[in-house]
């Protein structure tokens, strides 16, 4: 699909916060655009869900739909980095291995990545 409109996302952000609130994981992606290697993700993170460490794709970007996220990585200094990222914000994921938590709440993101 080439379009979503803001009733579609809506709708697949309510489904995913009922998945995440009935079922035993605390997370649920949906991908809402695809075209070649650029994927877009939507990304639901219950309250005490997180995603675990994984690296980053060769280029991504997240930004914000609703709630706070926290994304964390070790730099290249070997000191632990943080960053929270609210409603609206745009942030480039950073080249390395990272976790993403959501900050007070449950959190929705929009994940902008090339695939390989």
């Amino acid at each position: 699909m080439t379009k979503q409109s803001q009733e579609q996302v809506d709708r697949y952000i309510a489904l995913m916060e009922r998945q995440t609130s009935e079922g035993p994981t605390k997370h649920a992606v949906h991908e809402l655009v695809r075209d070649g290697q650029l994927s877009q993700l939507l990304v639901y993170l219950a309250e005490g869900g997180q995603l675990s460490d994984h690296p980053k794709p060769p280029a991504a970007a997240l930004q914000v739909l609703r709630g706070t996220i926290t994304v964390a990585w070790t730099g290249e200094n070997g000191v632990a980095q943080q960053e929270e990222i609210a409603t609206g914000d745009l942030f480039v994921l950073p080249n390395a291995v990272h976790n993403v938590s959501p900050l007070g709440g449950a959190a929705c993101f929009l994940l902008t990545r090339v695939v390989a």
